[in-house]
């Protein structure tokens, strides 16, 4: 019983994948039907014919109208009235504006102990001062050591954060891409057999109607 039901869900998610085929035949059974059933009329393949060439431009329209909300893309109402509220004006007067702008900016200050070596003082008061001058500056290279290995994990984390940022745009713009291209394809694709059975069936009405009577 198991298995019948694992085997069920994959065999609805295998048909799943050919929707657009069973959204193809489930709209042309009905006007094939009435262009080719026996004893029809000029009249109703003149009108099956019609009923699938609206049903293709409707389809193309349909593709452009998810190609353009898949991009993020205004609608054309939306653009027509920006296009229009862009209509120069008679006699506008023109204003200018005048803008100051500041920066400001931040210093940092520091100061540091540094003994004076008296020449005159005894040799230890020297080796003393001295002393005190290398442990200082060992303290300020530890310190600057320090600053610049921050400075470095800071840079190399922003980094790595842009890198991923980006891969992650570069992953979702593929895959709008391809859902456009893959998607837009198979509706473009269905909307030409539509047009292409609507402009046959509308070009040799009375031929079918005459070779089914």
């Amino acid at each position: 019983m198991k298995r019948l039901f694992v085997w069920s869900r994959a065999l609805g998610g295998w048909l799943a994948e050919a929707r657009s085929l069973w959204f193809a035949l489930f709209v042309l059974v009905g006007p094939l039907y009435v262009s080719f059933r026996p004893g029809t009329s000029e009249f109703d393949v003149r009108l099956s014919g019609l009923f699938l060439q609206w049903f293709g431009v409707g389809t193309v329209a349909l593709g452009l109208h998810k190609t353009r909300k898949m991009f993020g893309r205004p609608s054309l109402v939306t653009s027509l009235k920006a296009w229009l509220s862009r209509f120069p004006r008679w006699g506008r007067k023109t204003v200018t504006a005048t803008a100051t702008f500041s920066a400001g900016g931040s210093w940092t200050a520091r100061g540091h102990a540094w003994s004076e070596v008296d020449k005159s003082s005894s040799l230890a008061a020297q080796v003393d001062a001295l002393t005190k001058n290398v442990e200082g500056l060992n303290e300020r290279l530890i310190a600057a050591e320090n600053n610049l290995d921050s400075l470095a994990r800071k840079h190399a984390d922003a980094l790595r954060g842009e890198q991923q940022v980006r891969a992650e745009h570069d992953d979702a713009l593929q895959a709008r891409l391809e859902a456009a291209e893959t998607g837009g394809l198979y509706i473009s694709l269905l909307g030409v057999i539509f047009l292409f059975l609507g402009l046959l069936l509308s070009s040799v009405p009375r031929e079918i109607a005459q070779l089914l009577q």
